[in-house]
């Protein structure tokens, strides 16, 4: 910074180690990523190694990276879905998938969701027993911008054109949510679901809203709430 002396940079959070309290970092300057002790605040350099020797850590889809169990879910586009687990500096396949991919989600540290540019069904992915196998799930055939895990009613909520699903923990559809529920906005960016169970959501007009799911009360933030009108994507609370 100018005055400092110090070289400002282009960080972006991944995801977290909680027990061994390291983080993945991506450096958009440089695209590549590197390994933050937040105990020491030691920076180490990720070399990822994949199955494939020609591709390399800067090949990663940054904006796609999730965090998942105690590693990271990693997205190669027109190649692959992979995965970091812990302390390994290998990064598994989940699935081959030599198409464009628009977004990954996951859920509960048990599913990958992968939506397909312009296809008219989606992936989703669970490890079972060590291994990733391919499960047929409902929500491959919504047309889906993020999906939110409920830990406190073991829910699935799922955001997207113009609606907001609600599943149970089996995939069954509890409620859809549409504009005649009060839903408002062309299409949902991100899910957050409070201490409160109270899911907040905000659209691609920057509108930000919120649902009580017990009563089905639906509000928004106003300039009375001091709120300024924003595209928010909430990209980081993945990792708070």
């Amino acid at each position: 910074d100018k005055g400092t002396g110090t070289k400002r940079e282009k960080l972006f959070p991944l995801g977290m180690n909680k027990t061994t309290q390291k983080a993945w970092v991506f450096n958009w300057e440089e695209h590549s990523m590197f390994e933050l002790d937040l105990k020491t605040g030691k920076r180490r350099k990720n070399s990822l190694k994949f199955h494939d020797s020609s591709i390399h850590s800067f090949d990663v889809s940054a904006h796609y990276a999730r965090p998942f169990l105690n590693g990271l879910v990693l997205q190669v586009d027109m190649n692959g879905i992979y995965y970091i687990d812990g302390e390994s500096s290998e990064a598994s396949l989940i699935a081959e998938i030599p198409y464009h991919v628009t977004n990954v989600a996951v859920a509960n540290d048990q599913y990958v969701f992968v939506r397909l540019h312009f296809t008219a069904h989606n992936l989703c992915y669970s490890r079972v027993a060590g291994k990733w196998v391919q499960v047929p799930n409902p929500i491959d055939n919504i047309e889906w911008a993020c999906i939110a895990y409920d830990k406190l009613s073991n829910s699935y909520w799922v955001g997207g054109v113009k609606e907001l699903y609600h599943f149970d923990d089996r995939f069954r559809l509890i409620k859809k949510y549409t504009e005649e529920d009060g839903m408002r906005g062309f299409g949902f960016l991100s899910i957050l679901i409070d201490n409160a169970g109270k899911v907040w959501l905000n659209n691609s007009e920057g509108l930000i809203t919120w649902l009580e799911p017990g009563t089905g009360i639906v509000g928004y933030l106003t300039k009375k709430d001091r709120y300024q009108n924003n595209i928010y994507f909430w990209q980081i609370t993945f990792i708070k």
